[in-house]
């Protein structure tokens, strides 16, 4: 079994833990982040014809606005557009180019795309106020990814399997106000650890599993099902 992994994002908060966890399972990793430009298209194209013997790809990298203390105001009526391209630069269109340069690098493969609750759901404006309300262009990209990795899953089988993961809130340091209002909405009543993530990731990656494509797994406590 060819245990060699791209991951895209590996400095991350996730990414970061992920990598670790995968070389403890005796996963090659080859990590790429910000500081490769996936952005450009010749550098996503040495990428992955650098690492061709790799059947597995994981994308973590996006653009997401977290929760912070001290967050400016925002209005989606009023934002400049520049972020909302941004958005969809990073969270889709570069996506979009790595995801085609492994396919067109290899013969077969199995990519595993990231997208988020808000990717099935809108934010609750609730869970915000006007100083940390949810940009709009976060929920509308990662709604894309979910649509993007369908797209591929049925256009390039059976070669290539694509699935996704719609994760909710990663507890990370957040306000504590954040929390409480986030863990009410949530049937588990908390936000998720890190680790709660690693058991979904490595049913993607178990050679056994097969006949899954196509599909999107959401890991959040129950959040979108109320």
């Amino acid at each position: 079994m060819n245990k060699s992994i791209i991951l895209t994002g590996n400095k991350g908060l996730i990414g970061k833990s992920l990598e670790y966890q995968l070389k403890k399972n005796n996963y090659k990793v080859i990590g790429f982040d910000i500081e490769n430009n996936l952005t450009e298209e010749e550098n996503v194209k040495k990428i992955m014809e650098s690492n061709i013997d790799s059947p597995y790809l994981i994308n973590l990298f996006a653009i997401n606005d977290h929760i912070e203390k001290n967050n400016n105001y925002y209005s989606p009526l009023h934002s400049p557009l520049k972020d909302f391209r941004n958005f969809l630069e990073i969270n889709v269109t570069t996506l979009y180019s790595v995801c085609r340069e492994f396919i067109n690098t290899r013969d077969t493969g199995s990519i595993i795309n990231f997208s988020s609750i808000y990717g099935l759901l809108s934010p609750d404006p609730n869970l915000y106020n006007s100083k940390s309300l949810k940009k709009i262009g976060y929920p509308v990209s990662k709604s894309a990814v979910i649509s993007l990795s369908n797209y591929l899953a049925v256009h390039y089988a059976p070669k290539f399997r694509v699935n996704t993961l719609a994760i909710g809130g990663v507890l990370n340091k957040q306000p504590d106000t954040f929390i409480k209002k986030y863990s009410e909405k949530v049937p588990l009543r908390r936000m998720m650890d890190l680790e709660e993530l690693w058991p979904a990731i490595m049913f993607l990656l178990d050679p056994k599993n097969t006949y899954m494509t196509g599909s999107t797994l959401t890991i959040d406590g129950g959040f979108t099902i109320i």
